[in-house]
């Protein structure tokens, strides 16, 4: 029996590997657009500002980058952060709830590194292996761009 307006929802999982496309992706289109900035006739002004709003783009790519790597160790495995909360998490938890537990409802910030890395390391110890489970796709002998 089905219930009108009640649709299943299937959790997504994010992927490390398409998050990286993503931000190369994103940084492709700023590397244009400061080649764009380069090539036009913009005042030292008007040219300072726009490789300032390249760098917010830039910085802002990366975070979300890493909000996405940190949300894909997390579905990929809720174990690390079940046995640290003490919270039996399901297997398959949404993109929403993992970004919920890392970011606590408001943004990832960064504050320096030193406030996020207390706090990342307090409630993901062991994400600090992610990285090595993910070497074999790293992208040695190919061209990164």
């Amino acid at each position: 029996m089905r219930l009108p307006g009640l649709t299943l929802h299937v959790p997504r999982k994010k992927s490390g590997k398409k998050a990286a496309q993503k931000f190369r992706q994103a940084v492709a289109r700023i590397e244009t657009f400061t080649r764009e900035i380069d090539s036009s006739n913009l005042g030292d002004q008007a040219v300072s500002w726009a490789y300032e709003a390249a760098l917010i783009k830039t910085a802002v790519a990366f975070e979300q980058l890493m909000l996405d790597c940190i949300v894909a160790a997390i579905n990929n495995d809720t174990a690390t952060i079940s046995a640290r909360t003490g919270i039996a998490f399901p297997k398959h938890l949404t993109d929403e709830v993992c970004e919920y537990l890392v970011t606590g409802g408001g943004f990832l910030d960064f504050r320096g590194g030193t406030a996020s890395s207390k706090r990342s390391r307090a409630t993901f110890p062991t994400i600090t292996g992610y990285p090595k489970r993910l070497s074999k796709h790293s992208t040695r002998g190919r061209s990164t761009g």
